[in-house]
């Protein structure tokens, strides 16, 4: 999946809604492995990649496995090793609560050629 614009993060949703190759699942609890979690707070807004999600016996999600970069708090815009593009895990609303995704973006495998 290669998206179709280069942008700040906060503005990746609204400019994904047009777009063929992907869907848009608005909500924090529309999660979805091999998505893009999308947050809007703070001047840029911030992306992170899904990898995994364990659920619980009654299917809701319990641990989110992720990777992200820039998520330190520093600001200072470069690589940080050791806390960038490691993967994490947290409990799913801790992952809600300090991330804030308010929507996802995934690859759109029903889409006709």
């Amino acid at each position: 999946l290669k998206l179709s614009f280069v942008s700040n993060a906060k503005n990746w949703l609204d400019l994904s809604m047009s777009d063929p190759q992907v869907k848009i699942a608005e909500g924090a609890d529309k999660i979805s492995p091999y998505s893009i979690a999308v947050s809007v707070t703070g001047k840029y807004g911030h992306v992170i990649f899904i990898e995994n999600i364990t659920r619980d016996a009654k299917g809701a999600p319990e641990y989110i496995y992720f990777t992200e970069s820039n998520a330190d708090g520093s600001g200072n815009g470069m690589y940080d090793s050791g806390r960038d593009a490691i993967l994490k895990k947290l409990p799913f609303s801790e992952f809600v609560e300090t991330r804030t995704p308010v929507g996802y973006i995934t690859a759109n495998f029903q889409q006709t050629a």
